[in-house]
């Protein structure tokens, strides 16, 4: 997908006071703000909305193209996907102070600059504040469909074998979810299949035959995550190393 160069216009005060949305655990985008983009002498204006399935363009306004005026070449030069994914870049959040541990707010902007700072705080340094922020990135670009591993990888200036370590780091922390794997299947057990027949509206004996349970490994946990997601950013763990 094409990166591009976009501004987004000024949030309103009141959107931290109920006007945004949550996309996903702990991350926080406006439910209704606009983008503008310029490319190929092609201006207009895009109004996205969000919900917890993610920011998604809700209407295009084209504002300028030239001389020839609007056609359909002209609106084939605005990407629209490529601006409604750098915007939400912009406008996101965290309901989670990563500098101090307390209620607050970081912008997912801030959260891609990551300080020398925090940095040079890995391995032997204040891991707490160190693996927050690797979890900020990480949750931020996961809700914006983005490779969290790799979005690690790139805030930090490290490798990915690097940055898969200091996931599994926060993933211990309970920073971040369990690990979800592959497609998994096995035999039903009885109660499953005395389940499937009372759903289907058959009799207790009825032959369902070889009845598979089909799930994703590890979805158990990351259900569970979903339920408190955040129980390492509330425990006063002492920090590994010397912070």
């Amino acid at each position: 997908m094409t990166e591009v160069d976009v501004t987004v216009d000024p949030l309103p005060v009141d959107w931290l006071l109920g006007h945004s949305v949550a996309i996903g655990p702990g991350v926080m985008m406006p439910e209704r703000f606009v983008a503008r983009v310029e490319i190929d002498g092609a201006e207009a204006e895009i109004e996205i909305v969000a919900n917890i399935l993610g920011p998604r363009a809700h209407k295009v306004s084209v504002i300028e193209v030239g001389e020839d005026g609007v056609n359909g070449e002209a609106l084939r030069r605005i990407p629209v996907a490529s601006v409604v994914k750098a915007a939400a870049r912009s406008a996101v959040w965290m309901r989670h102070d990563l500098l101090a541990g307390q209620p607050g707010i970081v912008s997912g902007k801030t959260l891609a600059e990551v300080p020398d700072l925090v940095r040079r705080q890995w391995p032997n340094g204040h891991m707490t504040f160190f693996l927050r922020w690797v979890a900020g990135v990480y949750l931020v670009a996961d809700a914006l469909g983005d490779g969290p591993t790799a979005a690690v990888a790139k805030a930090f200036n490290v490798s990915r074998a690097t940055a898969g370590r200091y996931v599994e780091a926060a993933r211990k922390r309970k920073l971040i979810p369990p690990a979800r794997g592959r497609g998994t299947s096995r035999p039903a057990t009885e109660e499953e299949k005395a389940k499937l027949r009372a759903n289907l509206g058959l009799e207790p004996d009825a032959d369902v035959g070889d009845y598979f349970v089909v799930g994703i490994e590890g979805a158990d946990e990351y259900l569970a995550w979903l339920d408190d997601p955040f129980p390492g950013w509330r425990t006063s763990e002492e920090d590994e190393g010397n912070g």
